[in-house]
């Protein structure tokens, strides 16, 4: 007999979770009955429900991505996942992050962009609780995503390169005016779900009270998606390159012989990438964010922001010298705009700009030696105000959500300064010291607030 489950999933700083996976069970448990070592999880990662599941590619060939999950906790439940002292409802707490895929309904499961998977699971009760052994619970009945509520999807009408986007707004007062925040997804988030663009990290946070708070009516959120990745300038690549991926440049690697590290050949590809410094995108997304303003008389044209990371912040870069007269401020994230191509002109433009750049020390991915360190040196020297930069030594997770089962404290990527950021963890200038207004110390988002376009 099949038996059911439901799941729970999070959003976390490092994208979403399932979390708890809720059973039920055919009689009443109590807290001194469950126990995690009673029960295994087994799951199979797939396209979707009743789909194959997906393959990864490996060097030594593809293996189906399926494994078995890890329980950190088990007790008696109500249906939500609320722990009680009896109840027809046992829920499964898991341990969840980077090292624990079975958990993660986000996947590049078709070539090298996210998108929402299914994970199909199968739980057994391999002791005895409550008199009851060897059940298998493996029927689906839903999954709890609620912090998705409020994100709509919808398509730009732009004729010649049509985007897709999330979005969410919040209840308003008639007549009142509020400001807008554009933010541009990383490489791994492009492609054909608008989901993977605002949920794949976590970017929902800026929908919540944590960042709405600073803005007084609350601002909307807007997160345009690139079928590919921003940077891609849609040319083909020089001999010895080859682009692998969806359409153009989904992503590149060398095929010729390396004689160099691997470091060094990252950095060959990244610069060919970049150092055009345009992207077949640009005026697409200009349409798409026109088109959006238009269509809500209520956003405040003086309060519009963009921000992005890593290959959203090579775009807000382009967009910031393409198309100056639109935004009132920036917050670019492992910005990946190489500084060989600023021009001094492009310098003593962007430099009466309101920007905040963030960025990690040792980030291999968006090499600050390349980008971020020397603009900011050109930008102060060339009189720069309002621009700032939090330049951290490395990203740890603080909420404890990745903590293994010795406790100790998960150490991001260094390329993922956008977990701090989305999160307002940024406060510092490049010197070290707190970036203030007024002689008041503010956060990345309390400053942005505050931003007006200049006229």
């Amino acid at each position: 007999m099949s038996l059911c489950y439901r799941t729970r999933v999070k959003m976390t700083d490092d994208g979403p979770y399932v979390w708890k996976i809720i059973i039920d069970f055919p009689v009443e448990v109590t807290e001194e009955e469950a126990s995690a070592d009673k029960f295994n999880v087994f799951c199979a990662r797939r396209y979707g429900l009743g789909e194959d599941v997906i393959r990864l590619k490996k060097e030594n060939g593809d293996i189906l991505s399926q494994g078995y999950a890890k329980i950190k906790k088990a007790y008696p439940s109500d249906i939500n996942g609320n722990r009680v002292t009896k109840g027809n409802y046992v829920t499964l707490e898991m341990w969840i992050g980077a090292k624990n895929p079975m958990t993660n309904p986000m996947a590049a499961a078709h070539g090298t962009m996210k998108t929402l998977i299914f994970l199909d699971y199968r739980i057994t009760l391999i002791g005895e609780v409550a008199g009851e052994s060897g059940l298998v619970f493996d029927k689906f009945t839903g999954s709890d995503m609620r912090f998705l509520k409020g994100w709509k999807h919808g398509v730009s009408s732009f004729d010649q390169m049509p985007l897709q986007y999330g979005f969410w707004e919040p209840d308003r007062a008639y007549n009142e005016k509020l400001p807008l925040i554009i933010w541009l997804h990383g490489a791994g988030e492009g492609g054909k779900d608008p989901m993977a663009a605002y949920a794949g990290n976590n970017v929902i946070s800026l929908s919540t009270q944590k960042i709405q708070k600073y803005f007084e009516m609350g601002a909307c959120i807007l997160v345009p998606q690139a079928p590919t990745r921003w940077l891609d300038p849609g040319d083909e690549p020089p001999a010895g390159m080859t682009f692998i991926g969806n359409e153009n440049l989904a992503k590149a690697q060398l095929t010729a012989e390396r004689n160099n590290s691997g470091k060094d050949s990252m950095d060959k590809i990244m610069w060919y990438i970049t150092k055009k410094g345009y992207s077949i995108y640009t005026e697409g997304l200009k349409a798409l964010i026109d088109e959006f303003i238009e269509d809500r008389p209520y956003i405040d044209r003086d309060r519009v922001y963009l921000g992005g990371c890593s290959n959203g912040g090579f775009m807000t870069m382009r967009m910031m010298l393409s198309y100056p007269e639109i935004f009132a401020a920036y917050f670019t994230v492992c910005e990946a705009y190489y500084d060989a191509i600023l021009t001094d002109e492009d310098i003593n433009k962007i430099k009466d700009y309101n920007i905040w750049f963030v960025h990690t020390a040792n980030d291999r991915a968006a090499i600050p030696e390349m980008c971020i360190l020397p603009t900011m040196r050109r930008l102060k020297e060339a009189g720069a105000d309002n621009v700032h930069c939090h330049y951290f030594d490395r990203i740890l997770d603080d909420t404890g959500d990745f903590d293994d089962e010795e406790g100790n404290i998960f150490e991001y990527n260094p390329h993922y300064s956008w977990v701090y950021a989305l999160k307002n963890h940024v406060w510092l200038d490049f010197d070290g010291k707190p970036v203030t207004i007024d002689g008041r110390e503010v956060t990345l988002f309390d400053w942005l607030s505050q931003q007006r376009r200049k006229r």
